[in-house]
């Protein structure tokens, strides 16, 4: 797969009702956006459990609310594991 990597961190829910949107903090606190929606949406239900993300990195603008604020990126999450 082209520009993939692993990240440790986890989901969390950033904004106010109605407008929230979940986003990948990492060990160093860099943000990300979630591309698709749906996946974010998914996503949500694994919120402060530690992760370890493999995801695709966008390049260019994307299309999510979290895009507009969560300057670490936007990725495709491929896959994720819980640590324990």
């Amino acid at each position: 797969m082209q520009n993939t990597a692993e990240l440790t961190g986890s989901i969390v829910v950033f904004g106010n009702e109605p407008f929230t949107y979940a986003g990948i903090v990492d060990a160093d606190g860099k943000q990300y956006a979630i591309h698709p929606p749906e996946k974010e949406k998914e996503l949500r239900e694994h919120q402060s459990r530690l992760i370890r993300f493999t995801v695709v990195a966008f390049e260019g603008q994307s299309e999510t609310l979290g895009s507009l604020f969560l300057k670490g990126g936007t990725v495709q999450v491929i896959e994720w594991e819980y640590i324990e």
